[in-house]
């Protein structure tokens, strides 16, 4: 058993331009606490669930360290047998980041979708722009760069990003999140702490 703080109540998430709270609305989240809650090697798993029915399964886990100093977490998501007769996925990421920022600096997803597969490469070199890399399963390759506001993480890191982040009750948070070749925002604010 662990102590996870279930901070984010999210109240919605979507594309920059709709009409949700703009960049000087969405703050910089805060920097990590030392030491981080949490050591490499550490392994979580979930079942998905997909409106009460169980879809799938989720593996997170914080891999060996790197020898450039960075961090990495990969997700493993797949749909379990009864799901995949409705829709075969299965999905790995693998996100490079900074262990004092906690913020991304590379991501690698693959995923394959009813037996295509595609594979998406994601890049944090320059401020406040994502550089992804798409490539399917003929070898086409398309480019686009995202342009995040305030803060940024991507699905693999932001569990991580929260937990150890110090947070207070009421809390405003939100973020641009890279995920299915889009930024989201997401916001929402911090709720009371439960164990699980």
């Amino acid at each position: 058993m662990f102590r996870f703080p279930l901070a984010l109540l999210i109240l919605a998430a979507s594309e920059p331009g709709s009409p949700f709270p703009r960049d000087e609305a969405c703050a910089f989240i805060g920097a990590p606490s030392a030491p981080l809650p949490y050591v490499q090697g550490e392994a979580l798993e979930f079942e998905i669930d997909a409106l009460g029915i169980r879809a799938g399964t989720m593996t997170m886990r914080l891999l060996p360290p790197r020898t450039d100093g960075a961090w990495a977490v990969e997700i493993y998501a797949k749909s379990n047998a009864f799901f995949t007769k409705i829709r075969q996925i299965a999905s790995t990421i693998v996100t490079r980041f900074s262990p004092l920022r906690l913020r991304p600096i590379h991501s690698r997803e693959t995923t394959s979708e009813n037996w295509k597969t595609r594979y998406v490469e994601a890049t944090y070199g320059k401020p406040h722009v994502a550089a992804l890399r798409i490539t399917d399963d003929t070898g086409r390759e398309s480019t686009r760069e995202l342009t995040y506001g305030n803060d940024v993480s991507d699905l693999a890191l932001g569990v991580y990003m929260l937990r150890a982040i110090p947070l207070t009750i009421g809390q405003p948070l939100c973020a641009d999140v890279v995920a299915d070749r889009r930024l989201w925002r997401v916001w929402g604010s911090v709720l009371e702490k439960e164990e699980i």
